[in-house]
């Protein structure tokens, strides 16, 4: 009996151990934000949130935070210019185009700005805390480019929102997130919103700028007006419909994301609408169907 203890005792403090090496850690951060297009609205970036909440935060088009950090949590914050709407954020795929929706839709807090920043792979860490911080800003100087570039998307057509009433009361997170099949939109077009619940929370109800309710679906397909704005209600609990029920309306926004983005017709798709390479175990959606990878 005491030997028993005594081994899960040195279990659990090597595995505390091991833990607090963690916070030694410290990581490469290029994170470099921007506005697309180019004068739609300002965009910056800032490692400390109070700092922008006190008007401490310079503005400018172009701003990044290059530092070692211990904490992946960085902040960023665009405001439109007059005539624009901010559509969401996306990740650069290397093209720096995004009117084709190929482009990673990155989750950014709408209420407090958080965004979960991308580091460099490798971490610097020994147990001592000051020298991993030096060797993290050392190999800074040797990063040719950002080890993360986000674009602050602003459109003049329609945008998605999370709503007000779908966040937690001190706005430390939401209940979910939205997609679009384009972020920059024009008047005329097609765009599918897709809302994402996280665990334990379901979308209760889309609504428009007049809070009347357009959908209760999560993938609800409008005609491009121009300056709409869609909120995605979300609430706690299980829905009340089944998975399968999910998964199907889940098929029709993701029909809609391919034929408006003018996809081939027989590519796989996972159920966020990405497009893949459907190789490992799964369901995936394929000329419209779900289809199971065993």
């Amino acid at each position: 009996m005491n030997k028993t203890i005594y081994k899960n005792g040195l279990l659990a403090a090597t595995l505390w151990f091991m833990a607090s090496l963690q916070g030694f850690a410290w990581n490469n951060l290029w994170l470099r934000v921007e506005a697309y297009p180019t004068g739609a609205g300002k965009v910056y970036a800032s490692s400390d949130r109070e700092a922008k909440e006190k008007g401490l935060v310079d503005m400018q088009p172009v701003s990044e935070i290059k530092e070692p950090r211990q904490m992946s949590d960085s902040f960023v914050w665009a405001e439109p210019a007059e005539g624009y709407l901010l559509a969401g954020y996306a990740r650069d795929n290397g093209n720096a185009v995004f009117e084709d929706g190929t482009d990673e839709q990155v989750r950014v807090n709408e209420q407090t700005g958080a965004f979960t920043s991308i580091w460099d792979d490798e971490q610097f860490w020994n147990g001592n805390s000051t020298t991993s911080q030096l060797d993290a800003e050392e190999a800074l100087e040797y990063l040719e480019e950002p080890t993360d570039y986000i674009f602050a998307v602003f459109t003049k057509g329609d945008v998605a929102r999370v709503a007000e009433d779908s966040y937690t009361a001190d706005y430390s997170d939401n209940f979910g997130y939205v997609i679009a099949s384009k972020l920059d939109n024009n008047v005329g077009e097609a765009v599918t919103f897709t809302a994402k619940p996280d665990k334990s929370y379901h979308l209760a109800r889309w609504t428009n700028s007049a809070g009347v309710t357009v959908s209760t679906k999560p993938g609800i397909k409008v005609g491009v007006k121009g300056g709409e704005i869609y909120y995605a209600h979300f609430a706690s609990g299980a829905p009340a419909e089944g998975e399968e029920d999910v998964i199907d309306d889940l098929t029709d926004a993701i029909e809609g994301i391919k034929a408006e983005a003018g996809k081939d017709a027989g590519a796989t798709y996972d159920l966020s609408g990405r497009m893949v390479k459907a190789g490992k175990q799964g369901i995936y959606i394929q000329k419209g169907k779900k289809i199971a990878r065993k």
